[in-house]
């Protein structure tokens, strides 16, 4: 079960086949992850008149999947501009001229280009009734900290909503996630991008969370664009570390948590200090060293091997770029992996 969510969509609700006690469709991929449902019956074909048995405009743009869980039909979307990657962007079309095949980027049309918020961005989550389209309510959220690039045909708003009957979550790809209950009022909110570091891929985030008993569970990758392969780095900070014996470390910290990067520096930090022996003032090693920092110089620790039996003694690192962050309520119960 898909859907391409455009400003004018099509939210099918096939009431006379699907009644209301027809199972939920919580997530993604669905109830089971399969991409498949139990429910017999359904309609194997619609168009814009044809087994619809209502329709709705959402309040902005965005290729999420629809959830439905209970009485709702939740829908996120993006108001307001991307960030475009720069270059050739790769199309569906393959071997003929997307355009004339009637393949656009997301928001090109008319409508897209008046979803200007004074320049600013919005993320909406929307929850429709699925007897009838009748929105129940709408929960708006300013995009906050760096923008993404992403590719023409998505947003920030890709990630689709998941749902365990009695919240909702959404996620987006500034790594901004917020839990409301089922009537629209927010339980918690985080932003990882501000937390940890702004995410990082080529063409923009785009995972869909996943709640698993009482956790939330996310796969995401945060900044570090060389994925730590130049771990000569570290080695240049443990050198002006050494060099600057007048150095600025209050200006420093506060310079790199404007930019949404105070973890990524503490890290560099903790491993110029334990792998190097880059000495740092008492307060600088104590943040260096929380346990959201420190865990990984330490699982580093333990790999690393001498350099005569692996060259690439540090080779795991470029593993650990990938963060699969758990969530127990709003708290964060295990390191990034």
């Amino acid at each position: 079960m898909t859907s391409n969510i455009r400003l004018a969509i099509i939210l099918a609700c096939f009431s006379a086949v699907v009644p209301l006690a027809a199972a939920d469709w919580p997530a993604w991929r669905g109830p089971n992850g399969t991409g498949s449902t139990t429910e017999t019956s359904l309609p194997v074909k619609w168009s814009a008149t044809e087994n619809v048995a209502w329709k709705a405009e959402i309040g902005g743009l965005g290729v999420s999947t629809p959830i439905v869980s209970g009485r709702y039909v939740f829908v996120s979307s993006q108001l307001g501009s991307s960030t475009r990657r720069a270059g050739t962007h790769p199309r569906l079309v393959q071997g003929g001229d997307p355009t004339a095949a009637g393949e656009r980027a997301l928001g090109e049309s008319q409508a897209g280009r008046e979803q200007r918020t004074d320049g600013k961005t919005f993320f909406l989550l929307e929850a429709f009734d699925r007897a009838d389209g009748k929105r129940a309510w709408e929960y708006r959220m300013e995009a906050a900290g760096p923008m993404p690039e992403v590719h023409d045909k998505h947003n920030m708003a890709s990630p689709s909503p998941v749902s365990d009957g009695q919240m909702v979550y959404a996620w987006f790809a500034t790594g901004q996630i917020v839990a409301l209950d089922m009537k629209g009022q927010r339980v918690w909110e985080r932003h990882l991008g501000r937390e940890i570091a702004p995410f990082d891929l080529v063409w923009g985030h785009s995972s869909s969370p996943v709640v698993f008993e009482d956790t939330l569970l996310l796969l995401c990758m945060h900044g570090a664009k060389h994925c730590w392969s130049r771990l000569a780095w570290i080695c240049d900070l443990a050198e002006l570390i050494g060099s600057r014996s007048n150095m600025d470390w209050d200006a420093l910290v506060d310079r790199a948590a404007a930019c949404g990067a105070e973890r990524m520096l503490y890290l560099g930090l903790n491993l110029a200090s334990d792998f190097l022996g880059a000495q740092l003032p008492l307060k600088i090693h104590a943040r260096a060293s929380q346990p959201s920092v420190g865990w990984l110089p330490q699982r580093l620790q333990m790999k690393r091997t001498p350099i005569a039996r692996r060259p690439t003694k540090l080779q795991v690192l470029p593993q650990l770029t990938v963060p699969f962050h758990c969530f127990v309520g709003s708290q964060n119960v295990c390191p990034p992996l």
